[in-house]
């Protein structure tokens, strides 16, 4: 319990535990504080022991790393081992700290970490292939684009002072309820955004901008110096939100932990790509175009070489929801399939052959891109539409070429 739920040593010197435990069984001696601590590294070494065996039981494995600080302001790196283990489950270890003790120097395939220069100066010294976090360039590309479209800023800055007095006044807080009720709207409190997070600059604005008639209704009778933002304010919010929802859908999308992410990133930046030149079509306000234009050239910048880096465009030719539809240009899709090609031509030459004792079953059949697409959940607006119209209209043709196809040797 102490582990699994970051309780501290001290729990066992606590009256309300000590009562606790004695109500559940009194003939039970809890450990002291030492005895604990003891015990604890016990468990420490014994289970270190046994995840080390069975990572280097895996082939390859990847890493990532990020650094953390904790209350007391100590800076910590935290490193997670993730391999494919025997049974084909995705397995995943924590707090991998020394390559050389793990026994995992040469087994590193590649190794993610923010885009800040130290991280990535450290895995170059490693040698290691070094794959930028996508959430993290995303928030970076956002975090730019807003400061530097500079009326988007200046409402931001509008929009953290209203929320700001909302969240410190209790008498603002309680006429806000009122005029929520009043209104028949659900008590929503309003959200403060945090600088570090982009994707909180977009729920911020999406909450206020919800809530714009009770703020406004609330601000009118409260004795503040505060003013509501006016319609062309609420009009540029709008506009640039719909710019930042495929950002936003795509950090959701990311922030999953029991997926893989590496096969999704040359189609999260196109389809990231295609929905930005969607919404910039139908903008009306110089700032919205002005953000649109930004965030077009910052993602171009940063996550323009994706269809040439081998390692994501194997992972993605190796989904088999993907394949090669997910790419935007043919021609690199045509290129990393022949890489792909020569890369498993090099490894069956270099696998020493030798009889089978029994022919393996067959694999189990993989989704398709077509049955992924039918079966992704319909919303309101996907990240993904363009993904999906590439699919039906392959599997239309297919279709109408195998009708053909039966028709013409029925004839025959």
């Amino acid at each position: 319990m102490v582990v699994k739920d970051l309780q501290p040593f001290t729990i066992v010197e606590d009256q309300g535990f000590r009562a606790f435990v004695n109500k559940l069984e009194p003939n039970y001696v809890l450990p002291s504080r030492k005895a604990l601590t003891e015990m604890v590294d016990e468990k420490y070494t014994s289970t270190k022991e046994t995840v080390k065996a069975e990572v280097q039981k895996a082939v390859s494995v990847s890493l990532t790393a990020d650094m953390w600080t904790s209350i007391n302001t100590e800076s910590y790196l935290g490193v997670t081992c993730h391999y494919i283990s025997p049974q084909d489950e995705m397995t995943t270890y924590a707090n991998v700290e020394l390559l050389e003790e793990w026994g995992i120097t040469s087994k590193v395939h590649c190794m993610v970490t923010d885009n800040a220069a130290n991280m990535a100066l450290s895995v170059n010294l490693q040698n290691l292939y070094h794959l930028p976090c996508f959430a993290h360039t995303l928030n970076l590309i956002v975090k730019k684009a807003v400061e530097e479209t500079p009326q988007l800023h200046e409402i931001r800055l509008k929009a953290r002072k209203i929320i700001g007095l909302f969240r410190s006044s209790c008498k603002a807080r309680e006429k806000l309820l009122e005029m929520q009720t009043i209104m028949g709207r659900p008590a929503l409190k309003l959200i403060q955004d945090v600088e570090t997070r982009w994707n909180s600059t977009y729920d911020m604005l999406q909450r206020l901008h919800h809530e714009k008639d009770t703020v406004a209704a609330s601000l009118s009778q409260l004795n503040t110096d505060h003013t509501p933002l006016n319609n062309f304010e609420y009009e540029v919010i709008s506009e640039c939100l719909a710019l930042l929802r495929p950002f936003k859908m795509a950090t959701v999308e990311l922030s999953e932990e029991e997926r893989v992410s590496a096969s999704n990133l040359i189609p999260l930046y196109r389809m990231i790509q295609h929905k930005l030149a969607e919404k910039m079509r139908t903008s009306t306000h110089h700032p919205t175009f002005q953000l649109g234009t930004l965030l077009r050239d910052g993602i171009q910048a940063r996550c323009g070489g994706y269809e040439t880096s081998t390692l994501l465009t194997f992972a993605t030719l190796l989904d088999p929801r993907l394949k090669s539809l997910a790419f935007g240009n043919s021609q690199k899709a045509q290129d990393a399939e022949q890489n792909l090609i020569r890369e498993c031509a090099s490894l069956m030459r270099a696998a020493t052959p030798g009889p089978q004792a029994s022919t393996p079953p067959p694999p189990p059949p993989s989704p398709s891109a077509a049955s992924a697409a039918a079966s992704r959940s319909p919303s309101a607006e996907s990240l993904w539409d363009l993904f999906d119209h590439r699919v039906n209209q392959t599997a239309v043709v297919h279709s109408a070429t195998a009708d053909a196809t039966v028709e013409v040797r029925e004839e025959l």
